[in-house]
């Protein structure tokens, strides 16, 4: 069923238009979706986009903090991160996430792939040695 959440709108734009592989670039979906039913389409394609980078930010951040909050209420962490507001949501936890994102805006993507290959090779040697 998610899979032709995917496939259906790639489908109907490469079966739509005239367009070679060489167009399909990054945004050409928003391109074929003008050209198939005008800016309005074009319009919802990149807003859709956007509601759904949202939603994976936080699905990330939530479920980073909760991790930490789990961390806390083990010992591996400082306690304040085990604390929860209110609603239930571990505040220290998404104060820290958000922190950690802001620092990292700073940074050239090159520069952030480079710390993520590092911590992801750090991790592989913590988890098999």
């Amino acid at each position: 069923f998610m899979m032709s959440g995917y496939m259906l709108p790639m489908l109907v734009a490469i079966g739509a238009t005239d367009s070679e592989p060489e167009d399909w670039v990054d945004g050409y979906l928003t391109t074929a979706a003008e050209e198939i039913g005008g800016e309005w389409l074009g319009a919802w394609v990149v807003f859709a986009a956007g509601v759904s980078n949202i939603a994976l930010f936080q699905a990330e951040l939530s479920a980073d903090a909760f991790q930490l909050m789990g961390m806390a209420e083990r010992g591996f962490v400082p306690k304040i991160f085990a604390t929860r507001s209110r609603h239930g949501t571990p505040t220290y936890g998404i104060i820290l996430g958000v922190l950690v994102i802001i620092a990292m805006g700073s940074f050239d993507l090159e520069e952030l792939i480079e710390m993520l290959n590092f911590n992801y090779a750090i991790s592989l040697l913590l988890e098999y040695a």
